[in-house]
């Protein structure tokens, strides 16, 4: 895989040639000048190599501006300084008072064309990092927001599935009552007729037609009460799963009312609240210090509206992540809102049509 080249490359290289540049025009015959740019060189170079561009940038350039007062055949060594300020865009004041002044030391033409060119150098290399920047912030929200659609995907899969599956239990519920009240009633009645007819004519008891019928009839019975305690799904759904979803919730009380004709809701309905108020719940843990939390559902026609209140905020900072948007998009995709206020207390509100879009 061959390694994009990025602006931070195209400087660190400029700057050491513009550091090479420099050593040759300065005096070496000293000594010390020369360990002067060896640990400027070094300095700047390790800053950069670790991404450390501005960190106490400003105290060295103070500390280098006091030794070129005193020998202004130094003032060379400025540049690098001023042009990480142009290229990080940060202490530009400084920067700007320090080009002006060793503008005023320089003696040669070819020494003001090389500050120059190196400045202009800076700045464009400063206008495509910010592009390069920019491209790359925006690259990265393409990521984030591609994570999020795939994240709902995902949840939307997983909701279908659940709701299938509800779906399933909530006939295979209804099947069972059928059962039990229409052809399970008929069948209990004429056992009980028969055998009140057997208790009535005696010589019916060594009659093996008879026997066979009351024992096939009772065998009936006893299969459809076995089919019926099979079919009837085991775990809860619809209000009950409402319920069991407040009941499992590790933190305060909720104080749960209903209000309206229940009926008029749907497996579809239930699944949603229940989404909602577990969604709401976990909220309520992650950002609130809550001691009371209430939930009211009323059934209003032609809609649905539940209300999850509590107390205890604890910051003003929105709540709106990931679930509580993917919420929003499923409620929303069947006609209904949800919506949340803040004042003294966090207030979620969900409106859903009793008819639902799209015939769910």
């Amino acid at each position: 895989m061959v390694k994009r080249i990025t602006p931070s490359h195209v400087f660190y290289g400029i700057m050491v040639v513009t550091y090479l540049i420099i050593l040759f025009a300065i005096k070496l015959q000293d000594p010390a000048v020369f360990l002067l740019w060896l640990v400027s060189a070094i300095a700047m170079l390790i800053r950069m190599r670790f991404h450390q561009y501005i960190n106490y940038l400003y105290i060295e350039g103070i500390i280098l501006a006091i030794i070129i007062y005193f020998d202004q055949s130094l003032a060379l060594l400025m540049i690098p300084y001023i042009m990480v300020m142009i290229y990080k865009d940060r202490y530009l004041i400084f920067g700007v008072i320090m080009s002006i002044w060793i503008l005023t030391m320089l003696k040669t033409p070819l020494a003001y064309g090389f500050y120059s060119y190196q400045m202009l150098l800076s700045f464009v290399l400063y206008q495509w990092k910010k592009s390069y920047d920019s491209h790359l912030r925006k690259l990265d929200q393409w990521h984030h927001d591609a994570h999020i659609r795939e994240n709902e995907k995902i949840k939307m899969m997983s909701s279908l599935d659940e709701l299938s599956r509800i779906s399933i239990l909530s006939e295979r519920d209804r099947i069972a009552h059928k059962l039990h009240d229409n052809l399970g009633h008929e069948l209990t009645g004429a056992l009980l007729s028969l055998r009140a007819y057997e208790m009535s004519q005696d010589h019916l008891i060594e009659d093996d037609s008879f026997k066979t019928l009351k024992v096939k009839l009772e065998q009936s019975v006893s299969a459809l009460k076995e089919t019926v305690s099979y079919t009837k799904p085991q775990e809860s759904y619809g209000m009950d799963r409402v319920r069991a979803l407040i009941e499992a919730h590790p933190g305060p009380a909720v104080d749960l009312k209903t209000t309206g004709n229940m009926l008029k809701l749907s497996q579809t309905h239930y699944f949603m609240m229940a989404s909602v108020i577990k969604e709401g719940l976990t909220n309520i843990l992650k950002h609130a210090d809550a001691k009371t939390i209430e939930i009211r559902i009323e059934v209003v026609e032609p809609v649905l509206r539940l209300m999850i209140k509590n107390d205890g905020i604890k910051s003003k900072k929105s709540p709106s992540g990931v679930g509580l948007s993917y919420m929003r998009k499923t409620i929303e995709a069947v006609g209904g809102t949800l919506t949340y206020q803040r004042n003294d207390k966090f207030v979620l509100i969900c409106v859903m049509p009793l008819a639902l879009e799209g015939g769910l």
